[in-house]
């Protein structure tokens, strides 16, 4: 459904569609296709936002700079409904120079919320 592979696996991907649906299978792939346990992983992190916010951007940017705990990849799973354009701002910083190994997985009813300088740093999935 996503049409993801992890041969091929981009440090971000912008999901669009119908949000439990797309975590659901997001998670899937992460555990079946990326052999990685989600269960008590302090390595992926999923987290839902109505509104993300400035401090939540500052906070998940400090987080990825850290290295994962197990060695491997460390993986963001963030739903929200809605982001300001200092968050996203924010993020793109990150974007620009991901950490190796690590992914993101944002995941949102639609892009039009989201500035054309982030919507370029990104794998965008229609769901």
């Amino acid at each position: 459904m996503l049409g993801l592979r992890k041969e091929n696996l981009h440090h971000a991907h912008l999901c669009v569609g119908e949000k439990e649906q797309i975590k659901k299978s997001v998670l899937g792939f992460i555990e079946k296709e990326l052999g990685i346990n989600i269960k008590s992983n302090s390595d992926i992190r999923i987290e839902e936002f109505i509104g993300f916010g400035i401090d939540d951007a500052r906070r998940i940017s400090s987080s990825q700079l850290k290295k994962s705990i197990s060695g491997g990849k460390m993986i963001f799973v963030i739903t929200l409904d809605s982001i300001t354009v200092e968050a996203q701002n924010s993020l793109l910083k990150m974007l620009e120079e991901p950490t190796d190994d690590t992914h993101f997985f944002i995941i949102t009813t639609s892009k039009d919320i989201f500035l054309p300088t982030l919507i370029s740093r990104v794998q965008v999935v229609n769901v």
